[in-house]
């Protein structure tokens, strides 16, 4: 059915039923903008506007129209405006009707959405329908009442325009969401347990994960605390602000109502200070200020720790008192000459009174202990994370502080006993031979021992880097010259020597930052002139397994590194016209591979 059929079908009859099942009836749109303005026009917003039979209504907002549009986009693409704006307009402009017409809107998005059969980047080119829904948010009383229905809109549309790595969310955007959500924090009175609402929290989550660390940093003065605890676990995005966590630090005390949050902010950034760049060999934060950050967690691990004894001391203390003060009473009544039952009348109120009293004190400093214990929690977490060799924790005074020391046991553990042994004389023959056959021995025999499960610890791991990545690059003493007649051949027989030393590395479970970037910068050293198809294969699944978990930490420390000697690398290779088809998809899935971990919710 066209089109004008399903219109003239529609209107020709008053029966609520027949108009039902004809909008039910399937339809085919022929001329894309003709159709289009034609249905939205003449039937579906008179509908929207008019109808007061609830059951059309629902069906054309829930079912028809998220059907229509998405199948209108399948077939035509980047059409996304024909159907957005004309919503969007009414919304503005039909004031009795606005809720319907954001609701339908919001169904529609919501089907483009969620459908894992096509690729959504087409369904918003531009964002400048980001822009007009906005003034929308401006309408104060209709916001006020539908202020979720708005956020969980504008959540979608954000989604669908910025989530490709073609764009970022603007600075101008960015800022009036976050105007938006501050609303919701201004009102919440209780600000010691604030929260925000679900949809407000995803609508910052994504706000902040679709935009660039450039954008974020000029928006930082207008981020609000609280919507700061929500953000910061996406703590990469200010790489170009990351003395924001100084800022907050710096208010830090245990008398503060907004304790924990400004803990949870600080430990969400304690990469910053914590971790050494690749590039740079030091934090993003100048090591004194570093310094100086640990130390005051550890002043505050303290003071904390003394709070919540105290108040336990002082809640024995009162117990023992009032049992005392008991006792005493009733020994006291033996002498009493008071009529008994006036006296058991008199125990009995002031039974109920300290029973009351020693109830509401006892959850006050209840409430008081949780409150510490969980900060102290968050402390030891942050604390817990620092290596042996990043901090002089003598210096902080934390060798006499037996607590704090038991979150480095870990750390200073030695390798278990006869490891060291069994793998080491492996790789150090890797290391010092420079007879191929030997070397590929060792290397299979190496890839065999990979296989047992205990393997490696720390130690063991930075040996085997160390002795493998040198026999990444080609080494000319096993490339052999034969003549054929006239014809000269090169046999490189060093290959399968390569092949397997990406194998194992493969295989190891996992690689610390440091050693993660290593094997990085040796594939787009080395890697990158394989032209065998069986070599690419493995160091894009290489290349593919050892950024994935360190992809964050790329972006918060090292991204002006990652980017100018990695990606940019990759991408000008593949802008070379390689010598074979198969070489030009082996750069390009690695130049891809550069972004795709942007799609992702990083792990705290």
């Amino acid at each position: 059915m066209t089109v004008d059929d399903l219109i003239r079908e529609y209107y020709q009859t008053t029966d609520n039923d027949l108009r039902y099942m004809a909008l039910k009836t399937p339809m085919d749109i022929i001329r894309t903008d003709d159709d289009l303005t034609l249905l939205l026009n003449k039937l579906v917003f008179p509908i929207l506007s008019g109808e007061s039979f609830s059951d059309i209504v629902n069906l054309l907002s829930f079912e028809l129209l998220p059907q229509w549009s998405t199948t209108l986009f399948k077939k035509f693409d980047n059409r996304a405006q024909l159907i957005y704006l004309p919503f969007i307009r009414q919304c503005l402009h039909n004031d009795s009707k606005q809720t319907i017409f954001l609701q339908s809107l919001r169904n529609i998005l919501q089907n483009v959405e969620t459908d894992t059969e096509w690729n959504c980047d087409v369904a918003l080119s531009d964002d400048s329908i980001i822009f007009e829904f906005l003034e929308i948010i401006k309408m104060n009383n209709f916001y006020q009442t539908q202020s979720q229905l708005c956020k969980e809109t504008l959540n979608i549309l954000i989604k669908l325009c910025y989530d490709t790595d073609v764009r970022a969310l603007r600075t101008e955007i960015l800022v009036k969401v976050l105007a938006i959500c501050s609303e919701e924090d201004h009102n919440d009175i209780n600000s010691e347990a604030f929260t925000f609402s679900p949809i407000t929290e995803t609508l910052l989550c994504n706000s902040c994960r679709l935009t660039n660390s450039t954008n974020l940093a000029e928006a930082l003065s207008y981020i609000s605390d609280n919507e700061l605890e929500v953000i910061s676990k996406y703590w990469f995005q200010f790489n170009r602000a990351p003395q924001v966590v100084l800022k907050i630090a710096g208010n830090l005390s245990a008398d503060s109502k907004t304790l924990e949050r400004d803990l949870t902010i600080v430990k969400n950034f304690r990469k910053f200070y914590l971790m050494n760049c690749f590039s740079s060999k030091a934090p993003v934060i100048n090591q004194n200020e570093a310094f100086e950050l640990v130390k005051a967690l550890i002043n505050l691990h303290q003071s904390l720790k003394h709070t919540t004894l105290s108040k336990t001391t002082s809640v024995d203390a009162t117990d023992a008192t009032s049992d005392n003060l008991h006792m005493g009473q009733f020994e006291n009544a033996d002498d009493d000459e008071e009529d008994v039952d006036q006296r058991e009348y008199l125990d009995q109120l002031l039974n109920e009174d300290d029973a009351e009293l020693h109830f509401e004190e006892e959850t006050d400093d209840e409430a008081t202990n949780d409150y510490a214990t969980r900060s102290i929690k968050i402390i030891e977490d942050i604390l817990g994370d620092i290596s042996v060799d990043q901090i002089d924790r003598a210096a902080l005074g934390m060798l006499e502080r037996p607590e704090l020391e038991l979150l480095f046991l870990s750390a200073d553990q030695p390798a278990p006993a006869g490891r060291e042994s069994e793998y080491i004389p492996i790789a150090e023959r890797l290391t010092s031979s420079q007879e191929l056959a030997e070397l590929q021995k060792n290397m299979n025999c190496m890839e065999q021992q990979l296989r047992d499960e205990n393997f490696p610890n720390a130690i063991e791991r930075s040996h085997l880097v160390n002795s493998v990545l040198r026999h990444l690059q080609r080494n000319k003493q096993f490339v052999k010259i034969i003549k054929v007649g006239n014809m000269k051949q090169k046999i490189d027989e060093g290959l399968n020597l390569r092949t397997v030393s990406y194998s194992v590395l493969f295989q190891v479970p996992e690689f610390s930052y440091d050693e993660t970037c290593m094997i990085i910068e040796a594939i787009v050293e080395f890697g990158l002139r394989e032209k065998e198809e069986s070599i690419q294969k493995r160091i894009t699944a290489l290349f593919q397994k050892i950024l994935a978990p360190h992809f964050y930490n790329i972006q918060g420390l090292d991204q002006g590194w990652f980017n100018e000697n990695v990606r940019n690398t990759i991408y000008m290779k593949s802008r070379a016209s390689p010598d074979d088809a198969k070489s030009q998809v082996f750069l390009d899935n690695l130049y891809y591979l550069t972004f795709s971990a942007n799609h992702h919710i990083p792990n705290q």
